[in-house]
């Protein structure tokens, strides 16, 4: 089994998002059982690098990552625990993965295609329900990509409908 997971941090304390999306993913790793794992970026997680690019120096910006996925997936990181005042260190996931027998990998991209289906979450969205996913896989089909399904995150809502034997699939955020 593969699966591609998307999934998206709203709160306000960034360190608590990451720690939550870390431990959501161990979580439904867990109870899905999975073989590999692949995840995506998406708008809210490339807002590290972007409000990094804004507020320190190139050459600096260069150095830290561009995703807290760089960070809960690859890296790992540290976070002062709010109650006990202690450092806390939280392996990259890679890791935790491997322990678990999963084989994972961020692919640091907002997209990705597993088999016959791309998996994608894009940085904007159209109002309208599945415009959003109809637009990408006009965007893919432009791109080269050959697929079946397209399964997109962002908008916040959920539907699917097929064009020709394309099912489009809007999975909320």
């Amino acid at each position: 089994k593969e699966t591609g997971i998307i999934v998206e941090n709203t709160g306000s304390d960034l360190t608590e998002d990451m720690i939550e999306a870390r431990q959501y993913i161990i979580e439904l790793v867990e109870f899905i059982k999975p073989k590999r794992v692949f995840v995506i970026d998406g708008n809210h997680d490339t807002r590290l690098g972007m409000y990094l690019s804004r507020k320190v120096d190139y050459d600096v910006a260069t150095l830290l990552p561009n995703s807290v996925n760089e960070l809960i997936c690859d890296d790992g990181f540290n976070s002062i625990n709010k109650k006990t005042r202690s450092k806390e260190y939280f392996m990259p996931l890679t890791e935790v993965m491997a322990d678990m027998g999963v084989y994972f990998t961020y692919v640091k991209d907002w997209k990705y295609q597993i088999g016959d289906t791309v998996f994608c979450h894009p940085q904007a969205f159209s109002s309208p329900m599945m415009k959003t996913a109809d637009k990408a896989m006009l965007w893919f089909r432009n791109e080269g990509y050959n697929f079946k399904g397209l399964i997109m995150a962002h908008t916040h809502r959920v539907g699917l409908y097929y064009v020709g034997n394309t099912c489009l699939i809007e999975q909320g955020c």
